[in-house]
């Protein structure tokens, strides 16, 4: 039977008042938004030339800004070069990348959009590399996409804790360049398997010194050591993993205690996923 006028007219009307707060402003500290549309960070992999944005990632951003996006998060931008998903994935560890990225920050203020910049370490999900790190000298297990197939998954070795500390402090420094460049935003990266995840996860996280005494204390620090470079009104994300979803993996009560120690710690935003500790089951 065929719907009335009235029925698909009431249907529409109850769908777009699920999203009748999309159009209006927002605002968290500092960072006003025209609207509540957000892009969220998406690796594009189009990074040829030592982790420094190109034309590519100048169009793929701007075009967003032009569009009207209210917030863009730039795409996972790393603080090492054995940081990065792949050797085609951005980075933030030197002055050259900064002043690419500084290029689209720029463009994309003057069509009237904020943008905030995603920053991460893969740790063991790191492809392409001979030196690949993480908490514990466990290999990741899920599959390797078609984008990134010509590489494959290496044992990593286990960072010493002076090691994990310099990490934390590759993290302020990547931060530092942000906030120099003028993103609005700063996410830190602590989901879908990379490096701050594998910390906190328990399966990942074999450690018996500081770090594996607490889970998330690798995350909080890298957390207090962000936001001791950023200004006191300029919002920090924090991208979690709720929930893991391949064996073994913790469930969302462990991920709520990990919500509440970053927020803690000082994340005043939570991007919250799930999974990315290997094949689902």
């Amino acid at each position: 039977m065929s719907r009335t006028y009235q029925q698909i007219t009431q249907s529409r009307s109850f769908q777009m008042a699920k999203f009748r707060y999309l159009t209006e402003p927002f605002q968290i500290k500092n960072l006003q938004l025209k609207n509540r549309v957000v892009m969220p960070p998406m690796c594009m992999y189009v990074a040829k030339e030592d982790g420094i944005a190109n034309n590519w990632h100048f169009v793929h951003y701007v075009s967003r800004a032009v569009g009207g996006v209210g917030l863009i998060i730039v795409e996972m931008t790393n603080v090492a070069d054995n940081a990065r998903i792949s050797p085609d994935c951005l980075g933030l560890w030197n002055d050259e990348q900064a002043q690419a990225l500084k290029k689209i920050v720029d463009e994309c203020h003057a069509q009237g959009a904020k943008i905030a910049v995603q920053i991460g370490h893969a740790g063991r999900k790191a492809l392409g590399w001979d030196d690949v790190v993480a908490p514990s000298a466990i290999i990741c297990d899920e599959s390797v996409t078609s984008d990134k197939s010509r590489w494959s998954y290496k044992m990593p070795r286990a960072l010493t804790t002076e090691e994990a500390e310099q990490v934390v402090l590759q993290f302020q420094s990547a931060v530092r360049r942000a906030v120099a460049i003028g993103f609005d935003a700063v996410e830190i990266h602590a989901a879908h398997g990379y490096l701050i995840h594998q910390f906190y996860s328990p399966k990942m996280n074999i450690r018996t010194d500081k770090y594996g005494q607490d889970k998330c204390l690798f995350g909080i620090e890298v957390i207090q050591a962000a936001k001791a470079v950023m200004p006191a009104e300029m919002p920090l994300l924090v991208r979690i993993s709720a929930q893991e979803y391949s064996d073994n993996g913790f469930p969302a009560e462990y991920g709520v205690s990990v919500a509440k120690r970053f927020a803690e710690a000082g994340a005043d935003v939570l991007h919250v996923s799930g999974g990315g500790d290997g094949n689902f089951i």
